[in-house]
């Protein structure tokens, strides 16, 4: 089951969006396969900026709304001592 499940309602939450079914939407297990189906046009995807901040900047990719949802989440970078 992937773990981002719930951020497209999340996201229409906090757009103020209603009503809206999402039992037809394509889903993936990891992001990047979602960055990379919106990138080659298949439609659109819900993720964190950091992940496509050089795609949104060469072009790949656009945001079209200036709509961001908390994650319940973080990550953090671990590295050896």
């Amino acid at each position: 089951m992937p773990q981002r499940q719930n951020d497209w309602q999340r996201w229409l939450q906090v757009a103020g969006v209603s009503g809206l079914k999402l039992e037809h939407a394509n889903r993936f297990d990891y992001s990047y396969l979602a960055i990379q189906a919106a990138i080659e046009g298949l439609g659109v995807a819900v993720t964190n900026r950091p992940f496509v901040s050089m795609d949104l900047a060469a072009g790949r990719l656009v945001a079209p709304f200036d709509i961001a949802a908390p994650a319940p989440h973080s990550y953090y970078p671990i590295f050896p001592r």
